[in-house]
């Protein structure tokens, strides 16, 4: 046979087997990727309660004319409890209170005469109006993030005295600030929030050397907190 003739055979042996060959490979199934599945958003809605701590940085005015105030840095904690709910998926309002200890505690001379100066609690309750952003972030391990303002009102005892003489008034003032609230867990959230608190006048009757006082007060607070939202 010539070798024209056998390449021909070849080809043709080539194409009648090729088929039978196809028909025993088994067929390939391309299947779509099983999208992971979304985490659950945190609820924002119902009751919480937790604790706080931090910093607090104190001015106390004694009203004295021409003399500074008492500044004091000092550590405040307490609790807080409040209720909050989602008015739509990013909006949050609420409102809380809390209650803080302090270690304020500070003395500061008026001619010849110290001054102590000590704030021995504080209150509040606020308004909360908070955004929730979560859904544009990507954070492992956090279900949801809120940033929020708050303000309302509040409450602290103080403490004065002189050598001799001590007095204390309950203060009434305002509060304003914010923070930044993540849930980390279904059912748990940390926080960090600063507060500014303007506490009115009172008198405090510091005996006949120094004489009656109308003191007023300012804070500053930072400070950190965990809550359980039930």
């Amino acid at each position: 046979m010539s070798p024209s003739r056998l390449a021909s055979a070849a080809v043709l042996a080539a194409m009648l087997t090729t088929p039978a060959f196809a028909a025993d490979l088994p067929d390939i199934v391309f299947e779509e990727p099983v999208p992971l599945p979304e985490p659950a958003r945190f609820n924002w809605s119902g009751f919480y309660a937790g604790g706080h701590a931090g910093v607090v940085a104190g001015s106390v005015d004694p009203g004295i004319v021409g003399q500074k105030s008492i500044y004091e840095n000092a550590f405040i904690g307490g609790a807080h409890v409040g209720v909050s709910a989602e008015l739509a998926p990013m909006f949050i309002v609420g409102i809380e209170g809390d209650f803080d200890g302090s270690t304020y505690d500070e003395t500061r001379v008026y001619g010849t005469s110290p001054v102590n100066a000590q704030m021995d609690w504080t209150a509040s309750a606020r308004g909360r109006f908070g955004l929730a952003f979560g859904q544009f972030v990507n954070m492992p391990g956090v279900a949801d993030v809120q940033a929020y303002a708050t303000g309302g009102l509040a409450l602290a005892k103080f403490r004065a005295a002189t050598p001799g003489y001590s007095d204390t008034n309950t203060h009434t003032g305002w509060t304003v600030g914010g923070g930044v609230e993540a849930a980390v867990t279904q059912n748990l959230t940390v926080r960090a929030e600063y507060l500014y608190t303007s506490y009115a006048n009172e008198l405090y009757a510091l005996g006949p050397t120094v004489g009656d006082l109308a003191v007023e007060a300012r804070t500053n607070v930072v400070r950190g907190g965990v809550s359980y939202y039930f």
